[in-house]
């Protein structure tokens, strides 16, 4: 879980699984509120999203999948996190998978 302060949220919008859109300070209260913001996703990379371990020598060598992604460029922290934040709102009717 990641740190943050209000003023990290002031300008952030946070997405919901069904697609529902608030601002980050306002989403703060809900279930399962993460902020991904600057400085969350440094073990991700920019460049294939793939995390930080599967750059790495043994990653590539056991795993061939994500060999094909990595292999042509450097890990690259993605420094500046996702676009949205995102939590679940209360209208758990219109996510996908929980009416079944």
């Amino acid at each position: 879980m990641s740190t943050f302060t209000t003023d990290d949220l002031a300008d952030r919008t946070a997405r919901c699984t069904c697609g529902e859109q608030r601002p980050s300070i306002d989403a703060v209260n809900q279930p399962f509120f993460e902020y991904r913001g600057p400085g969350t996703q440094d073990n991700i990379c920019a460049k294939c999203f793939y995390a930080k371990i599967a750059h790495e020598y043994e990653a590539r060598r056991v795993s061939p999948e994500p060999a094909k992604i990595t292999r042509d460029h450097e890990f690259t922290p993605m420094r500046e996190g996702y676009e949205f934040d995102t939590y679940l709102c209360a209208d758990y009717g219109r996510h996908p998978g929980a009416l079944d």
